[in-house]
């Protein structure tokens, strides 16, 4: 008699275990980046929850694997004084990168957009969150890399991107194949830095494509009511 309650005590525990365990693969369907600075880091496939805003480190680079989406609380920003390089590989789920606010669950032809993040209310908006701030200034690098990206929803001006993507005195960077829209203000917004543009499209923002030098568009761009600042 006591063996057979040791056995279904046992096999309770075994249940037990599985289902803490099921849970907490399903608690963690998302990778959650809580803000602060970071040194180099390579974030792979699969959602990644911007919570607070993060900042990546000068002389450091942040690497976005194809298949990532990077999705941001509301007013959150990524800040980079390094390197971002987010160079995905097609336009196919697996070979794309996406950036897009925490209510955006699906995206390329309602494709899904990654997990969906507890209390998103599904609905997304302009300006949900701030956007990209590449931040050359000073000692720093500003280095943005972007190639088969979707970068939508962002473009609060609560911070210092003011566009879903702000190349501000950059070292470098380049901005193809790619598409920034639905920004509550500048599609992308360039000033002292000529990072290239080609292949890109700007659809739907409440601002500009570009505040600062018209010869970065190298070739092929499409916009659609996101006109270019003169």
């Amino acid at each position: 008699m006591k063996h057979k309650m040791l056995v279904k005590y046992f096999n309770f525990l075994v249940l037990f275990t599985l289902v803490l365990l099921a849970f907490s693969s399903a608690a963690l369907a998302y990778t959650e980046h809580s803000g602060g600075t970071i040194n180099s880091e390579t974030w792979g496939p699969g959602t990644h929850y911007v919570s607070s805003t993060v900042t990546v480190n000068y002389n450091q680079v942040l690497t976005i694997i194809p298949g990532a989406v990077v999705k941001f609380a509301p007013n959150t920003q990524l800040t980079v004084h390094g390197t971002l390089n987010a160079q995905g590989t097609g336009w196919e789920k697996n070979n794309r990168i996406v950036f897009t606010s925490m209510e955006d669950d699906s995206c390329m032809d309602d494709e899904t957009c990654g997990e969906i993040i507890p209390n998103s209310d599904s609905v997304p908006l302009k300006g949900d969150w701030r956007g990209i701030y590449l931040n050359g200034s000073s000692f720093y690098d500003g280095i943005g890399e972007f190639d088969y990206c979707l970068i939508r929803y962002g473009g609060n001006s609560a911070g210092g991107a003011n566009a879903n993507v702000h190349f501000y005195s950059s070292d470098s960077g380049h901005f193809i194949n790619s598409i920034s829209e639905y920004s509550a203000m500048d599609g992308v917004w360039i000033a002292n830095c000529s990072p290239v543009i080609t292949n890109s499209e700007f659809i739907d923002g409440d601002g500009f494509v570009d505040e600062n030098d018209l010869a970065v568009f190298a070739a092929e761009f499409g916009r659609t009511d996101c006109p270019i600042c003169p």
